[in-house]
């Protein structure tokens, strides 16, 4: 870990990294709220959850283009122009213009840009440290996201009552202008040939994104894409009615300690990956994953609000694991000049399915109830754990330390 902490550019682009998660945190914590709390409707947090994940979808089109630009001024470019659309909320509160479309907006504005950020951060690492602290770097990377979103989400809840969510937009900006000045002071080896073609042909964009998809189809990731696709179809729809329950057992400051639970249970799951460094994959998920399920639907069925909060928590320990492990395998498998397409399209196919979760978990709270809601959830879970037993290509994975290119075809 010490050789990690002595790469000087690791350790800026680290910090950039806690700098914009702790706004993405904040803004996150408000913006759901803020539709919420302007519709008073479950359907419409619905929407809004499903307008925040929607432009997961089309991260594939960023991959060929995130090969290609230089990393660093994409990152430095994209928190720029994030703390500008993010600025248009408290601009419109304060000229009393503010009303729950504005917010419906600025939400797919700002994860449109996002689609570009993540990509290049991880087609980044790879660049900048060597491959035997690849998974320490990743989790830390991981560690830092989780720490944050559990500190600074129930930090949200608090802020929110004090002085309403504007103020979170304000803070978020500031976050973006610090990231972009800290990304923007990292030097990025290049990536290789591919970086250095020509980028105004849309031919070669074309023939970039196939490869991407080609790639993906011709592996395992296929499989593992269908397992993230449920995780995030249960990630979309609790996040979507998260505000209305928390309403419902409390109020903001509930809210702000539901969302530190997941955090925490994301971040102890991402501790943990490195102890399953030498654990078969496909066994290792599929026990998680049947806790998992267990877990969050005690969650929606034990009495108690509190102990509700604790099991919410760790149902989502599998998810901060299952993030470190499956980012660690592309890094480790796929070669560096596919990453960031590869990273693109795995990500876009998965998330199809956390808009629609959002939108089914928003339409269905409005009938059936928030709990109720809620507790489907833990089918999701449980589907994942099936999956990752009875599929032959995942059960027979290696531990991920001994992963290789040769394994995920197939």
């Amino acid at each position: 870990m010490s050789g990690i902490w002595g790469n000087r550019r690791f350790t800026t682009m680290f910090s950039a990294r806690v700098v914009t998660n702790v706004g993405d945190s904040l803004y996150l914590a408000a913006t759901l709220w803020s539709v919420h709390d302007l519709s008073g409707s479950p359907f419409y947090t619905g929407i809004g959850g499903f307008l925040l994940y929607s432009p997961e979808v089309f991260q594939f089109l960023t991959g060929p283009l995130v090969d290609r630009w230089d990393l660093r001024w994409t990152l430095t470019g994209t928190q720029l122009v994030q703390a500008i659309a993010v600025l248009t909320i408290p601009l419109a509160a304060w000229t009393n213009s503010l009303d729950i479309f504005v917010v419906l907006t600025v939400i797919p504005t700002l994860a449109l840009i996002d689609q570009f950020v993540y990509p290049a951060q991880s087609a980044a690492l790879p660049r900048i440290v060597t491959e035997e602290n690849l998974v320490q770097a990743n989790s830390l990377f991981s560690l830092a996201y989780k720490r944050v979103d559990l500190v600074f989400k129930a930090v949200g809840g608090v802020l929110i009552a004090m002085f309403g969510a504007v103020t979170l937009y304000v803070f978020d900006a500031v976050t973006f202008l610090l990231a972009a000045v800290l990304f923007g002071s990292v030097a990025i080896p290049s990536g290789g040939p591919d970086s250095d073609r020509s980028e105004d042909r849309l031919s070669e964009y074309l023939d970039d994104l196939r490869s991407g998809v080609g790639y993906v189809r011709r592996t395992v990731l296929t499989n593992i894409i269908v397992g993230a696709a449920v995780a995030n179809f249960v990630v979309g729809g609790t996040m979507a009615v998260l505000p209305g329950l928390a309403d419902l057992w409390g109020g903001p400051q509930m809210y702000g300690l539901l969302v530190s639970a997941l955090a925490a249970g994301t971040l102890l799951g991402a501790l943990g990956a490195s102890f399953l460094h030498e654990v078969r994959l496909g066994y290792a998920l599929s026990v998680c994953f049947a806790i998992a399920a267990v877990a969050f639907f005690a969650a929606m069925r034990v009495p108690r609000p509190f102990a509700s909060v604790g099991l919410f928590g760790l149902a989502w320990i599998p998810v901060g694991a299952y993030n470190v492990l499956m980012q660690t395998l592309r890094q480790t498998a796929v070669p560096d000049d596919l990453l960031g397409r590869v990273t693109a399209v795995s990500t876009s196919a998965s998330a199809v399915a956390a808009p629609v979760g959002s939108f089914v978990a928003g339409s269905a709270a409005s009938v059936v109830g928030l709990e109720t809601a809620l507790t489907v959830g833990s089918l999701g879970f449980a589907g994942v754990a099936v999956l990752f037993s009875v599929r032959r290509r995942l059960r027979v994975l290696p531990p991920i330390g001994d992963v290789s290119t040769a394994d995920i075809k197939h």
